[in-house]
């Protein structure tokens, strides 16, 4: 991120560059429920808007333009000839088509293998996703914090639930009897999606649940099934607009504590200016870690240029 992009935040924002693919090593003070306040090392770094299937012809179209090295171009080759089968192998008509290629593709109760398989089917498939990158981010978020009450907004179709329930079960939190991961996700078909997909993976409701609606009228479920408990983690990856006022019901539910890890994708592209100032003036110390946007348009929109964008990491004080 530009120095003049990172200019419009206040001096409490920090922007925190990548160095050869990985985050900088940065302090990170957020609590668990198991846990008094305590410093944690971190290396800090999708969106509920449509989905759009980008038909064969339009992928097959595209050429090297400038600067593409000839491996680069070797890679498109290939990827164009993968594409003349894989679109009548695998169609996209509804998101439930996901799930046949990743239960041929990936094995059953294989958490990593299934997000592999989602990363390859989203290839041809372009859509907004966390995408690898970003699942990094949050996954070592979560096994430096090692949050117990953790809850998503904006699951989609369940990746990265599925990457939280890993992390969670590798760094042994998965075990303790309070741990669970609340997941809202406004389209019901996304939502069966996620659901089928997570217990594919080898997690059960017990652990994970899934609810349907909007994130902020679900605010009064998500707080019955963690008992009235705070929250030690919250990811927002739905509707930009929606960040900001989520966050203000989540906290006026006291849901929110000091050492409450907030964590929001897009921040800079499409970006929520108003919830990173909403952040800087009411108590919170915020990390933004840089990251490409993760829909490439380019596949049919010849005049799209990538995206810088961010995911920002926030403790409440």
């Amino acid at each position: 991120m530009s120095s003049q992009k990172a200019s419009i935040f206040s001096s409490s924002i920090t922007t925190i560059t990548a160095r050869g693919g990985r985050a900088s090593t940065s302090r990170l003070a957020c609590t668990s429920s198991k846990s008094s306040s305590r410093d944690n090392y971190t290396k800090l770094s999708r969106a509920n808007f449509f989905r759009v299937s980008i038909p064969s012809v339009m992928l097959l179209l595209i050429s090297p333009n400038n600067n593409n090295t000839a491996n680069a171009a070797e890679e498109l080759m290939k990827h164009n000839e993968q594409a003349s089968t894989f679109y009548q192998d695998w169609p996209n008509a509804q998101p439930s088509d996901i799930i046949a290629f990743v239960t041929t593709k990936a094995t059953k109760g294989d958490p990593k293998s299934i997000l592999k398989a989602m990363d390859e089917f989203w290839t041809f498939y372009p859509t907004y996703n966390l995408g690898k990158e970003k699942q990094e981010i949050l996954r070592d978020v979560e096994r430096e914090c090692k949050p117990i009450k953790l809850i998503e907004f904006g699951t989609f179709l369940g990746y990265s639930a599925i990457a939280t329930m890993d992390e969670s079960r590798e760094n042994g939190t998965l075990e303790d009897p309070e741990f669970l991961l609340v997941c809202v996700e406004a389209e019901p078909l996304h939502a069966e999606v996620a659901v089928t997909l997570l217990e594919y993976a080898g997690f059960d409701e017990s652990k994970v649940k899934v609810i349907t609606g909007s994130a902020n009228a679900s605010i009064p479920e998500v707080k019955r099934l963690l008992k009235g408990q705070v929250s030690d983690q919250v990811f927002m990856d739905h509707c930009k607009p929606c960040l900001k006022p989520d966050l203000v019901s989540l906290e006026e539910a006291g849901m929110i504590q000091k050492g409450t890890v907030v964590i929001a994708d897009n921040v800079i592209y499409p970006g929520a200016p108003d919830f990173l100032a909403y952040l800087d003036a009411n108590g919170y110390t915020t990390e933004l870690k840089e990251a490409p946007f993760e829909y490439d348009r380019s596949v049919w929109d010849k005049s799209w240029t990538k995206k810088d964008d961010a995911v920002s990491v926030s403790v409440k004080l």
